[in-house]
């Protein structure tokens, strides 16, 4: 699949002029990511807040919406 494409006709009004459409977003990291396991995954806050630990499953019960935005980026 390639990554950045022309938009369509269809979708030339919300990218910017000599833009490229990306199908997708890269992951720029210098290794592989650390396998964790949800059971295991935790958030920890500290410093001068009041120290907290979410669990996965703290994070999955807060409020959840889908947004959709555009996103422009000078790479290409």
């Amino acid at each position: 699949m390639k990554f950045c494409q022309k938009p369509s006709q269809e979708e030339s009004g919300r990218v910017p002029p000599v833009q490229h459409l990306a199908k997708g977003f890269p992951v720029l990291n210098y290794c592989a990511d650390p396998e964790v396991s949800i059971e295991e995954w935790e958030f920890r806050i500290w410093g001068l807040a009041k120290p907290t630990v979410f669990k996965w499953s703290d994070i999955l019960a807060l409020p959840q919406n889908e947004c959709t935005v555009d996103f422009n980026c000078v790479t290409r």
